[in-house]
């Protein structure tokens, strides 16, 4: 019988302090590749920044569906200025 390697649960000390924005950004795809890949490497195997990747999603697809139900904005209308 093979056993596969034991990860370490993450905890609170080793999480990025803003892991929150983070999540965020990697979500939008806003995160460099070396940060994408560094944040990659501990989320996945982090439950309380998974759970936080997690939340973002759903708060960014929350956003997008409102803004695509909104009607679009009528353009502005100038006012032209008297001489």
């Amino acid at each position: 019988m093979s056993t596969s390697p034991k990860t370490e649960p993450c905890s609170v000390e080793k999480c990025p302090s803003d892991v929150s924005e983070l999540a965020e950004l990697y979500c939008l795809k806003r995160l460099t590749p070396e940060q994408e890949e560094r944040f990659e490497e501990h989320f996945l195997m982090c439950p309380r920044c998974t759970d936080e990747v997690r939340q973002a999603e759903l708060y960014i697809g929350d956003v997008r569906s409102v803004l695509s139900n909104l009607p679009e904005a009528a353009p502005r209308r100038t006012r032209r200025r008297r001489a």
